[in-house]
């Protein structure tokens, strides 16, 4: 099963065991963390081989691997995730490092983007009621694809609200660099 190999791949005991093999450690002697790293890598890129050729019989579904994690691993995930295909980055990235959380990206882009606003009332900025629309707007983008630029200002659901025009109207100069702030703040 295909999160039982992910869970292995990051499994300690078997990560040193295979570091000893590997580098003919003795037994009395401890794998360095360089060697143990080079390993978990490897195990890692393994289990993963699956995602970058996705043919049946595999049936990959993030959602059920989201849910091997909460059963395995629950005080690392927070939340109910792999709905979104989003999360697949989520999972990869935990993955690669199985000490990180395990969170939905719209959780974490939603506690991100209350960062970000905190810290531009912090430095005094100001919004209207519909530049925090289209701000709202653009973070739940961001939610879903990772990331926002100009163009996409002109497609669902930005153009039912007045499209790039609109916000070149609201932000002015402003707009490249609010875009830039957004994706840097929440989807890095």
């Amino acid at each position: 099963m295909l999160s039982a190999q992910l869970l292995t791949s990051i499994d300690p005991d078997a990560t040193t065991q295979q570091a000893h093999e590997k580098f003919s450690i003795p037994a009395d002697e401890e794998p360095s963390d360089q060697q143990i790293e080079q390993v978990e890598q490897d195990r890692m890129r393994a289990a993963l081989k699956p995602f970058h050729n996705p043919k049946p019989p595999h049936s990959l579904h993030p959602e059920r691997l989201w849910q091997a994690y909460e059963t395995v691993e629950p005080d690392k995930v927070q939340g109910h995730g792999g709905k979104q295909l989003v999360d697949v980055v989520a999972l990869v990235r935990h993955a690669l490092d199985p000490n990180s959380l395990l969170a939905p990206i719209g959780l974490t882009v939603e506690e991100r983007y209350q960062q970000w606003l905190a810290d531009q009332a912090a430095a005094g900025a100001t919004f209207t009621p519909e530049q925090r629309r289209w701000i709202d707007a653009i973070k739940d983008h961001i939610a879903t694809s990772l990331a926002i630029d100009r163009d996409d200002l002109d497609e669902v659901p930005f153009n039912q609200i007045g499209g790039l025009g609109r916000a070149f109207e609201l932000f002015g100069d402003r707009l490249a660099t609010l875009l830039t702030e957004l994706n840097d703040a929440l989807a890095a």
